[in-house]
């Protein structure tokens, strides 16, 4: 096998770049806890692979990568044969020598003991070698390695105890009772021969079992033509570690989609066997299912998604609640439009209702100080009638604060309910991150603000497209995954005519809006300050839906008719709940 047939079988999704094949997510680490995406690639040239997660990290030669998955590199014998080194794998192996009789008493006795016939030992080819058990191996008909186990409990003798199994010196490592195998049907692997004979005491007939520890695969390599031919496997290992390494070792080796696992109670098959009797084991062998493969489910076990009922929030913009159905969970929302189109202040009104429902709130605002923002946020729930002037000494220009008593109400009633990221934390990806996810599950936010994209510092700063693409996936993924909302502000490149950065980010929205300032020569909106824009909507398919709106400079509210006049919660004299149910 070379590069390009293990990538086609191995890798999910694939990227070429000259001799590199880049694989979406690494075959050792599969991306880490992040999902980091084509860090792992093989070199069709140097024949080597590597990947570049710090803590991944691992690397070596495609034959090394081929030895993993039980493959030969092609590039390796030919390799060779160029270089007239080329000499057919050989190991010799010295033919056993024991003196081997019929079973005696003492063995038959010892795994009756262990609920075993002597029907069973028989049929098994059990034998004797003096008073212990032995265990032969056969391949194409001739014997190749005799396995030793005591007929009784091992004892301390010279201060050490004894070895309850040993092998005869220079045996084949080979697997057991290959000789009695229909490779055409089901093949059961055991850890051990006692495990194999409790099989095949309860009545299954196709087993077999591993020479010697877990740790020890050189039967890989010396049954590759039996393993090779066996049509599906059911692997009934020990119930611990050592077991389920075996068992996940195994699923590469001989591909998930032919391996079968059985999951039972007590440690081993022999303990099974005598605790629950035959009927047990038949059982659980029948029920033994494939591995789930990640990624991918049965449609008909998926539950249909009715839109009407799905978790959501209204927004107070009347273009949004009506058309995208609010904020609907999960959902990523892109919002973007010009530089001071008034974007960022948009998506701070919207969190006011959020609060008012109950929702707590996340935010990381990389232009805006906290104290910014909160002037920002608290002038749109004060709105006009609770402002006052503040006239700057030096330049005389007037801006707008909620007044002292009015600051104070709010704080009360958004205490404990909006989290936001400190002026003095790094901007990187990953503290964002770390930080998101202790929002989420110490303080129970799931409504989430990123603004903006460009102003995160990125892991990958090579491309950054690439780095932009990634980050984006992570956001989605955190979503999805915790069923969140999360908006992020996205500036337009320079024609403004689409979002700036990796094309991939619109695709992942759910949403995306678009706010404009009206300008003077716009006559059908020439009676309002700003637009909001719907150019993609997940859920209800509603595209370029505009509507125009009005803007205060005093409250910093962008509003509809006479919406400038609602309170919210902190002002509950004059609370009227206008949005208790959706509007679409």
């Amino acid at each position: 096998m070379d590069e390009r047939e293990f990538a086609k079988i191995y890798f999910t999704e694939i990227k070429v770049k000259g001799d590199e094949i880049e694989s979406k997510y690494c075959l050792f680490c599969n991306g880490g806890q992040h999902q980091d995406q084509f860090t792992f690639s093989i070199n069709t040239k140097k024949h080597t692979y590597n990947c570049l997660r710090g803590k991944c990290g691992s690397h070596g030669t495609f034959k090394e990568l081929c030895d993993r998955y039980n493959l030969k590199a092609d590039y390796m014998e030919e390799f060779l044969k160029n270089n007239n080194r080329y000499v057919k794998p050989t190991q010799e192996y010295i033919k056993p020598k024991y003196t081997i009789t019929e079973l005696n008493l003492n063995v038959i006795n010892y795994f009756n003991g262990r609920g075993i016939s002597e029907k069973t030992l028989v049929k098994a080819g059990v034998k004797s070698y003096g008073s212990n058990a032995v265990f032969q191996f056969f391949e194409n008909g001739n014997l190749v390695m005799n396995k030793i186990r005591l007929a009784r409990k091992p004892e301390m003798k010279n201060g050490k105890m004894e070895m309850k199994e040993w092998k005869e010196v220079g045996g084949k490592h080979i697997l057991w009772n290959m000789k009695q195998i229909d490779t055409s049907k089901p093949v059961i692997l055991c850890e051990g021969m006692i495990d194999s004979l409790s099989c095949l005491e309860a009545g299954e007939t196709n087993v077999v079992s591993i020479p010697s520890g877990t740790n020890d695969l050189t039967w890989l390599e010396n049954s590759y033509d039996f393993v090779n031919d066996v049509q599906e496997w059911i692997l009934y290992v020990d119930n611990d570690l050592a077991g389920d390494k075996l068992a996940a070792e195994l699923m590469i080796r001989f591909k998930p989609y032919k391996t079968r696992v059985v999951k039972h109670e007590l440690k081993d098959v022999n303990e099974e066997l005598v605790t629950f009797g035959s009927r047990y084991i038949r059982d659980v062998v029948a029920k033994a299912a494939y591995p789930k493969v990640e990624g991918i489910e049965n449609l008909a076990n998926v539950a249909i998604v009715d839109t009407a009922k799905m978790e959501r929030i209204p927004t107070g913009i009347t273009i949004i609640d009506k058309f995208a159905g609010g904020y609907i969970f999960p959902s990523l929302n892109i919002w973007t439009g010009e530089r001071g189109s008034g974007k960022s202040t948009v998506l701070s009104q919207t969190l006011l209702t959020c609060i008012e429902k109950g929702y707590k709130i996340f935010i990381y605002s990389g232009e805006l100080m906290s104290g910014f923002f909160k002037l920002w946020l608290y002038s749109q729930a004060a709105g006009d009638s609770n402002m006052i002037e503040s006239i700057d000494k030096e330049t005389h220009v007037t801006s707008y604060v909620p007044d002292k008593k009015t600051i104070e109400k709010i704080d009360e009633w958004i205490n404990g309910k909006v989290y936001i990221y400190t002026d003095t934390n790094t901007n990187e990806e990953d503290k964002i991150f770390e930080l998101m996810e202790e929002a989420y599950k110490r303080f129970n936010c799931r409504i989430f603000i990123i603004d903006n994209l460009m102003t995160v510092r990125f892991n990958f700063n090579k491309d950054i497209y690439r780095a932009q693409s990634i980050f984006v996936d992570r956001l989605r993924l955190f979503i999805k995954n915790n069923n969140l909302i999360l908006n992020l502000v996205v500036h337009p490149n320079k024609s403004g005519e689409v979002i700036s950065g990796a094309g991939d980010i619109r695709n992942s929205a759910f949403n995306e809006f678009w706010i404009k300032k009206v300008k003077k020569d716009d006559s059908i909106f020439s009676n309002y300050d700003s637009t909001i824009t719907i150019s993609k909507n997940r859920y209800y398919g509603f595209v370029d839906v505009e509507r125009g709106y009005q803007f205060s400079k005093k409250s910093k509210r962008l509003y509809e008719k006479f919406e400038n006049e609602r309170s919210f919660g902190w002002n509950k004299k004059d609370l009227i709940e206008t949005y208790e149910q959706m509007p679409f």
